[in-house]
């Protein structure tokens, strides 16, 4: 997209069973952040400019841009920091069907709240039995101010806490090959964070699929405060929840909701693409082409800030295949040819990690012009606040999109970059 970048790659392992503080997968976090900082070092040394793609996220955070990830990344990219971009994918938890978060008021009115998990079995990856779950609590002066226990699948208590404390992992009970692990994030959140509260839990191990789980979590004070959960892996909530409404509303995940991050979603572009599978058959997830992809996740943050910035194609997208993508692992049979494109060297993929890679090139387009008529000079380039509302106010508009400035689905819109390069090249 943008023939005339240098290309810079930082790989980072991921290691199941997934994004938790407890578990070895904590790596697979502070490396992304170490890799941001290394590309946008080098850059830097180089009198170059940089965006940033980030096509990985999590749900495992309080959803405002407070979680360890956003905010190491709003450093890397910040305003005033000429030519240095960071974007994000926003996310895949936008499914209406597959509601993943909970919003609701714990104290004088309803003092205990009970959230029922159903677990289900990840077929990307069916050797991981795993389910996380996060909730982020907004108030409590005290650590002890909540309690909470875990009910595992068999209808035994497997977990009971004392308060929320001030920070830490603890192992809160086996039984049957399943592990229950309880983090307490610590509370020393910036101040435009606090006073937030966290929790996480995760349900790892045997049978963690057989049944439904629930978290009861009781306020010991009386004030009624906002609290958000979110089944982060393995589930979604139960709709039967008493008093309690799951939706796909806040679900852009860390670090997509960062300050100084762009949180790119998706929408549908084409339904096929030619493959050793049926070229006729649909492989979107979405039915209507230039509608939001269905996947793609929502706004706005818990702290009301507007995300997604904006969308780009991200539905049936085709790029080079990877050597470590083979059909034994990953794939049935059938879905690998069908997703093989005819070529041979390409892959067909959905998400949001397919949408960011189109904002990052026309983010490099933009810049080439710029880097013209700069005469080479980066520090009179655009810094990220800059170019994210050049983004935005470049982003079109049709009838899918909604009329507000910025909206929970679309943000400020579709990528538009044959404008957002014009507007540089008017400059």
């Amino acid at each position: 997209m943008a023939p005339n970048s240098s290309l810079m790659g930082v790989k980072n392992l991921f290691a199941p069973p997934g994004i938790f503080p407890a578990s070895p997968v904590l790596p697979f976090l502070t490396r992304g952040v170490d890799g941001n900082n290394y590309m946008a070092t080098k850059a830097q040394s180089l009198n170059l400019p940089i965006v940033i793609n980030n096509s990985w996220g999590h749900q495992l955070s309080p959803h405002n841009g407070c979680d360890f990830t956003s905010r190491m990344l709003d450093l890397i990219g910040g305003a005033g920091i000429p030519g240095v971009v960071v974007t994000a994918s926003a996310g895949n938890e936008g499914d209406p069907t597959q509601p993943i978060h909970v919003q609701t008021l714990l104290g004088s009115t309803q003092p205990t709240r009970t959230f029922t998990i159903f677990p289900y079995i990840n077929t990307n990856f069916p050797f991981i039995e795993f389910v996380e779950f996060g909730l982020f609590y907004q108030g409590g002066a005290t650590p002890n101010d909540i309690t909470f226990r875990v009910i595992w699948n068999t209808g035994q208590t497997g977990f009971v806490s004392t308060g929320f404390g001030t920070g830490g992992v603890v192992l809160g009970g086996t039984q049957l090959g399943t592990v229950i692990r309880v983090s307490i994030p610590s509370t020393s959140w910036t101040p435009a964070c606090a006073p937030f509260r966290g929790l996480y839990i995760q349900i790892e191990g045997q049978n963690v699929d057989a049944s439904a789980w629930r978290v009861e979590v009781t306020t010991q004070t009386g004030l009624d405060q906002r609290a958000d959960a979110w089944v982060a892996e393995g589930g979604i909530f139960s709709t039967a929840l008493g008093g309690l409404s799951p939706d796909n509303t806040n679900t852009i995940g860390a670090p997509a909701d960062g300050l100084n991050v762009v949180g790119v979603g998706a929408y549908t572009d084409r339904l096929t693409h030619p493959t050793s599978g049926n070229p006729t058959e649909s492989l979107a997830f979405g039915t209507v082409i230039n509608d939001i992809a269905p996947f793609s996740s929502r706004g706005p943050p818990t702290n009301g800030r507007a995300k997604p910035d904006l969308v780009a194609p991200g539905d049936v997208v085709a790029a080079a295949k990877s050597a470590d993508i083979d059909g034994p692992t990953y794939f049935s049979g059938t879905e690998f040819a069908q997703r093989s494109h005819i070529d041979g060297n390409h892959f067909v993929f959905s998400g949001t990690s397919q949408s960011n890679p189109h904002v990052v090139g026309a983010v490099a387009l933009a810049f080439g012009e710029e880097m013209k008529a700069a005469v080479g000079n980066v520090s009179l380039l655009p810094d990220f606040s800059q170019m994210r509302d050049l983004l935005r106010r470049t982003a079109r508009r049709d009838l899918f999109t909604s009329i507000p400035p910025l909206s929970n689905d679309w943000g400020a819109g579709k990528l538009d970059a044959d404008r957002l390069r014009e507007f540089f090249r008017q400059e």
